[in-house]
């Protein structure tokens, strides 16, 4: 209680999130958070998100401990900005109304200039701003390649290919995850518009031909389906959500490796699926050959 004074509520508010914490269902992993509504029939209130948020912190800063049940504490915190608030967000989500058709559409009829910018948003889920970002650093240095041999990195099912983005104003930025032998052609990609533009690009095209065309922001919903529902494989909605940096900014991490070890595993399982419904982003790579998927030159590769 006296923590939760400390560091942020008045003595009302930490109260109320105190006992909202109190009433929880206990919470032992991550995946938990996510679905507390598919487990109880309730959603977690604002009072609750609070509380959850204090609680990890405490943990993390009192009792000097960086993991709970053997998970960082970020994949807890991660799945509230995807645990439904409300039964309406529940059973009105857009995800479900975008297919994979309406983005095979969509790609389509896009402006050739602008497909690569539409593959890394399909492939990656990060948000438009941060992709544009990203595609402006200098060319070579935007990606690396995580091959999983290097000592502490997680056991990779296959190399995988990631570039650092930058936070925005309410989300933490990690990294942009896209299957390694598309790296040359972001590294060598030259925005062709300002970052309106591309996005009005992208939200025009396809409106005839597709049930709903697919816009950066249905997109990066798009995505998250595609990692953690469907056939097989799937990922744990935790893992999908720091691979797309849905964390808080309001939420202290400290453990940076941990999370990238767990994005580049997590990655490596789902990028097949991910290329095999995407398959129509292969006319913009510099080799159709589909067996042509090793970890390319270009890039900076660790090992």
């Amino acid at each position: 209680m006296d923590y939760m004074i400390q560091t942020g509520p008045a003595t009302e508010g930490a109260r109320s999130a105190l006992t909202a914490i109190r009433n929880l269902r206990e919470i032992k992993i991550p995946s938990d958070v996510g679905i507390y509504h598919t487990i109880t029939g309730k959603t977690l209130t604002d009072k609750h998100r609070k509380g959850i948020q204090k609680l990890f912190k405490f943990i993390e800063h009192r009792k000097m401990l960086s993991t709970y049940n053997g998970y960082p504490h970020a994949l807890f915190t991660g799945q509230l900005s995807i645990a439904p608030k409300t039964a309406k967000v529940e059973t009105a989500s857009r995800d479900a109304e975008i297919s994979d058709k309406d983005v095979f559409v969509t790609y389509k009829a896009l402006d050739e200039r602008v497909k690569p910018f539409f593959a890394l948003l399909a492939f990656s889920g990060i948000r438009s701003a941060q992709a544009y970002d990203l595609l402006s650093q200098p060319a070579g240095k935007r990606f690396e390649i995580i091959t999983g041999k290097r000592e502490g990195d997680p056991a990779v099912k296959e190399p995988v290919a990631r570039g650092k983005i930058k936070s925005d104003v309410k989300k933490l930025g990690y990294y942009a995850y896209i299957p390694p032998e598309y790296v040359p052609v972001f590294e060598a990609y030259v925005l062709p518009l300002n970052l309106d533009n591309m996005n009005k690009v992208i939200n025009s095209a396809g409106k005839e031909a597709a049930t709903i065309p697919a816009s950066a922001a249905n997109l990066r919903k798009w995505n998250l389906n595609a990692m953690t529902t469907g056939a097989d494989p799937i990922i744990d909605i935790p893992i999908a959500g720091l691979i797309q940096s849905r964390q808080s900014k309001n939420v202290t991490i400290r453990n940076y490796a941990a999370i990238g070890k767990h994005t580049a595993e997590g990655y490596s399982k789902i990028q097949g699926k991910l290329r095999r419904i995407l398959k129509v982003t292969e006319d913009i790579l510099p080799t159709r050959t589909p067996a042509s998927r090793k970890a390319p030159a270009s890039g900076r590769a660790k090992a």
